[in-house]
């Protein structure tokens, strides 16, 4: 089993085992925010061919994740995956959903106060099998002691956003 030192600006130093990859979770302000989300890199991902590029997602975090704050933010009423993502959310028991939003009645759980408490939950970077390509996403959810629902963001290269899908 081979340790690998992922040297990152913004999380320090990480390490990486080829069986294992690296799990570890992370705490960081972001948007004035402290934000703590988990950061897997994936096992038997071939460190030695991506390594800049897993900094560069590693690094970039705060980038990042103001874009898909900012994507949200301007898109959630037109955006097919992220209305029906909210759609879905809003099927619990208003009663008990009130008191997680700390709202006083159904009238209020809107779908901005669905997106206002959407978080990042996870960071994950893996190789596409068969391709040459590193692949980055992003999970955002509401509190994970309500939902298990995923808001997913998937990231190129260059840093922007290609796709949205809805998970649990």
């Amino acid at each position: 089993m081979k340790d690998t030192k992922i040297e990152t600006k913004l999380l320090g130093t990480l390490i990486y085992t080829e069986d294992e990859g690296h799990f570890e979770t992370h705490t960081l302000s972001l948007q004035d925010n402290q934000v703590s989300f988990d950061v897997y890199v994936f096992e038997n991902t071939p460190l030695d061919k991506y390594m800049d590029m897993v900094k560069k997602y590693l690094d970039n975090i705060p980038l990042m994740y103001e874009k898909i704050k900012k994507e949200i933010q301007e898109n959630y009423k037109s955006n097919e995956t992220m209305t029906f993502f909210i759609e879905c959310q809003q099927d619990f028991d208003q009663e008990d959903l009130m008191d997680i939003f700390g709202v006083a009645s159904s009238e209020e759980l809107t779908p901005e106060v669905f997106i206002q408490n959407l978080d990042l939950r996870g960071l994950h970077i893996a190789e596409v099998a068969d391709t040459n390509i590193i692949d980055c996403t992003m999970d955002f959810s509401l509190n994970k002691e309500y939902s298990d629902e995923l808001l997913v963001f998937r990231f190129d290269n260059d840093l922007n956003i290609t796709n949205i899908s809805h998970e649990s």
